[in-house]
């Protein structure tokens, strides 16, 4: 499941929750209150499943979602979130430490797609494919700055769907990409700044589909 989808099928569930919570048929506000944890939860799980953020930060997400979760239903003594949180720090320091020495890892990705999902946190993937096709970008009270500009267009084109909620995306192209936006903006929105490149000389062109609510999305040389 990709970001958007996962934003998406949020938004439904809690949107059709508070509707049927305003007619009458439940009290989604009480539903809400006791069982939200299982949000953080599924996120992260989605994270672990689709490998689209750090192993450490998904594994954080879904701890902290049972923590949680644990707290609202009475499972866990009070002091239980201050041990955890803790515990987190101390794991969390000892990633920092040693993680990049054991196993390097390179910014840049030659992948022909891009899969880029940020929660309360920042992401900047930079891309170099030889054939760069799209992907998808979400950012859910985070941000993040996606590098295309060392990358080549497939002869097709490519599609990129980019949504944010809460935060915002920077996209960077290169300058002779011909880049088109639309999409969807609630309180939010985007601005394509990129150079333009002349209709006859495109033969190929990205084009950038965009949610936003309560956001902002910039393309940019």
């Amino acid at each position: 499941m990709s970001g958007r989808t996962m934003l998406g099928t949020l938004l439904i569930i809690i949107g059709a929750g508070f509707l049927l919570g305003q007619m009458g048929v439940w009290d989604f506000g009480s539903i809400i209150g006791t069982w939200w944890p299982l949000i953080l939860i599924f996120i992260g799980v989605v994270q672990l499943i689709s490998r689209s953020a750090p192993l450490i930060g998904a594994v954080i997400v879904v701890v902290v979602g049972a923590v949680f979760q644990g707290l609202t239903l009475g499972i866990f003594p009070a002091n239980t979130w201050a041990l955890v949180w803790s515990a987190l720090l101390v794991i969390a320091g000892l990633w920092l430490l040693f993680a990049r020495g054991f196993h390097p890892v390179s910014s840049t990705s030659t992948d022909d797609m891009v899969r880029v999902f940020a929660i309360f946190g920042a992401s900047n993937p930079r891309n170099a494919s030889a054939a760069f096709r799209g992907g998808s970008v979400t950012t859910l009270f985070a941000g993040s700055d996606v590098d295309l500009r060392d990358a080549k267009l497939a002869p097709d084109g490519a599609r990129l769907e980019v949504t944010s909620a809460f935060g915002g995306a920077k996209i960077f192209v290169p300058d002779d990409w011909h880049v088109d936006v639309t999409g969807l903006p609630i309180f939010g929105g985007w601005s394509n700044k990129a150079r333009q490149t002349p209709a006859e000389g495109a033969s190929a062109k990205l084009h950038i589909s965009c949610f936003v609510i309560f956001g902002g999305i910039d393309i940019v040389n």
